[in-house]
């Protein structure tokens, strides 16, 4: 069992941990209580999903803004 603590008002997970989830320092996490269990989630960021299913696929500024408002309207419908 691995553990993590508080440091400066913030969670420190440790190091085997985040290689197993593939987290880097400052990536995000969204916190909650389940049955008074502190659970951790990563939130991926869906414009590195975007960036690392297109590659290097170029489009034009109108078609960028319009996959950006596609994306943040299905983040928001998200439901796990």
């Amino acid at each position: 069992m691995a553990e993590a603590f508080v440091r400066d008002n913030a969670i420190v997970l440790p190091r085997e941990i985040m290689e197993l989830l593939g987290l880097s320092e400052g990536d995000v996490l969204e916190v909650r209580l389940e049955n008074g269990n502190i659970v951790l989630e990563p939130l991926h960021d869906p414009f590195k999903i975007l960036g690392e299913v297109l590659g290097d696929f170029t489009y034009d500024r109108r078609a960028r803004i319009e996959a950006e408002k596609y994306l943040f309207r299905v983040a928001g419908q998200c439901q796990d």
